[in-house]
């Protein structure tokens, strides 16, 4: 990930996982500024940082076929997010 000419943060894993993370928790102030959203944006608001750490510090896959069940069970949080706000329409 290059933050502006010449800083790269891709080598460095407590960089790397700060710049994500505030990312991701600056969408979330800005998704929750004028609204009050559901408890379901909650659980994945919780669920998805959980996911995001297990893969970052936990052990690699044992085999071929856990990968893949795993990487198939993360198309579940896009079926998630859409159950969170339905009123979204693509344009």
């Amino acid at each position: 990930m290059i933050l502006a000419p010449g800083a790269r943060v891709g080598h460095y894993v407590s960089a790397t996982l700060l710049v994500e993370l505030g990312v991701f928790f600056l969408a979330v102030y800005l998704n929750t500024c004028e609204r009050r959203p559901p408890l379901s944006f909650w659980l994945m608001v919780g669920a998805l940082p959980v996911a995001f750490l297990g893969g970052a510090f936990g052990p690699p896959p044992p085999d071929v076929t856990t990968l893949a069940r795993s990487a198939l069970a993360l198309w579940l949080f896009v079926a998630w997010a859409w159950g969170v706000d339905p009123r979204m329409t693509a344009r």
